[in-house]
């Protein structure tokens, strides 16, 4: 898998004390965001930063989880993204997605 340029920079967010990007807050309503771990909440961490996170925030993502560990992530449980994500993710990640049923048009 290569990393597109955009996530090359060297900006990353401000950090939480749980070592969580500071204003990912919001992309966690259901969960007491002071208390998330980044191994006890992976998936669901992985899955919405991917989703809705900003650049910093996945430039984060690749930095913490690593390359393979989330392109492993992807290509396990990525059949859990919304169709957009589905086609944004599926090429880079070496796609087809497990568990993704393709629709047909």
């Amino acid at each position: 898998m290569t990393i597109p340029n955009c996530f090359k920079s060297n900006t990353l967010p401000s950090l939480a004390h749980n070592r969580l990007p500071a204003d990912a807050a919001w992309l966690f309503p259901e969960y007491d965001f002071d208390t998330m771990g980044l191994e006890s909440h992976e998936s669901v961490i992985i899955k919405r930063v991917l989703e809705r996170g900003t650049w910093e925030q996945l430039r984060w993502l690749f930095v913490t989880y690593g390359e393979t560990n989330v392109a492993k992530w992807v290509r396990r449980h990525g059949f859990r993204f919304s169709p957009p994500s589905v086609r944004r993710f599926a090429r880079p990640f070496g796609g087809p997605l497990t568990g993704h049923t393709p629709r047909l048009h």
